[in-house]
């Protein structure tokens, strides 16, 4: 995004030192003001000179017991009050059109994403859409088809089938993970070699085939077959299999980072970079659902880009 000019960063400047001089008017003190901002008071007196300084005139007799309005003050506060409530109308009149929308919205996505952030968020989303009934569905193997009984589907890979009618909207970084108990019977699993001929365990829906590059950097991407003597049909039971110590298992790192800090799971070759797994989107054409639809694949793709 490209910077603003100069007098529009002003602007939103004296607007931002507006609202603080209205807070420490309601406070009573710069300090209370301070605490109810969660900000230092020595930021909060630098914000009110600035104001000072832009309009050229002292808007407050400060004192380490009390605050006063001068006459410039008082109409400072009168356009701040205005201001702010403008902000709150304008805010609240956003809700009010979320409040509207309803119905059911029925997702389905990878298996993965059973554990992916946004879960702990839906909360706020159902209270943001009062009258939304969000169905989720986790099933692994789709290939950018919309499903019959869905509205949105997320599916990694790569799209088949239309890919206009999919967009990707996240790249998930992976890892090749194992329990301790399967690397101490299995011995070392420093090279690449010993790693294609381990105990793989792999979903169904994919090809044998592990991608990755000596570096971050590297342009070409190498790929090398490997024997899978596990195959299923949910990637959460890789993983699950994984901490049984049946094998090795390529899983997003989201997915493995409590494992891993807990020692439930190892990094096996962690110098090994793999290619990062596609995360698409696609969705039905329902203008009644438009709206819904865009601001949860919107939700989901702000909460994968936290971890």
């Amino acid at each position: 995004m490209k910077a603003a000019p100069d007098r529009d960063r002003a602007l939103i400047d004296a607007l931002r030192r507006m609202a603080i001089f209205a807070k420490v008017v309601e406070a009573g003190s710069l300090r209370a003001a301070a605490r109810r901002l969660g900000l230092s008071t020595s930021v909060i007196s630098h914000h009110l000179s600035g104001l000072e300084e832009d309009v050229g005139a002292v808007l407050l007799e400060r004192t380490t017991r009390r605050i006063t309005l001068t006459r410039e003050g008082a109409v400072m506060l009168d356009a701040a009050k205005n201001m702010l409530q403008a902000a709150r109308t304008g805010m609240g009149s956003l809700r009010a059109d979320h409040a509207t929308l309803g119905g059911e919205l029925r997702v389905t996505l990878p298996t993965v994403l059973s554990r992916a952030p946004f879960l702990k968020s839906i909360k706020s989303l159902e209270e943001t859409f009062p009258h939304l009934t969000l169905s989720l569905r986790f099933k692994d193997g789709f290939s950018g088809l919309i499903d019959p009984g869905s509205d949105v589907v997320f599916f990694c890979g790569v799209p088949e089938g239309a890919p206009g009618t999919s967009r990707k909207v996240a790249d998930l970084e992976r890892a090749i993970v194992a329990s301790d108990a399967y690397m101490q019977r299995s011995g070392s699993l420093n090279a690449l070699d010993e790693v294609l001929e381990a105990n793989w365990i792999w979903p169904r829906y994919e090809p044998l085939i592990l991608q990755y590059s000596a570096t971050t950097t590297a342009q070409r991407t190498k790929r090398a077959k490997i024997t899978a003597r596990t195959l299923v049909d949910d990637a959460m039971v890789c993983r699950r299999l994984a901490l049984e110590g049946v094998g090795l298992t390529i899983m997003p790192h989201f997915v493995v980072a409590d494992d891993i800090a807990l020692g439930r799971l190892v990094p096996v070759v962690p110098g090994l970079h793999l290619k990062s797994d596609p995360l698409w989107v696609t969705a039905v054409e329902d203008p009644a659902k438009t709206a819904l639809v865009e601001f949860f694949i919107t939700f989901v793709m702000d909460s994968l880009q936290s971890v």
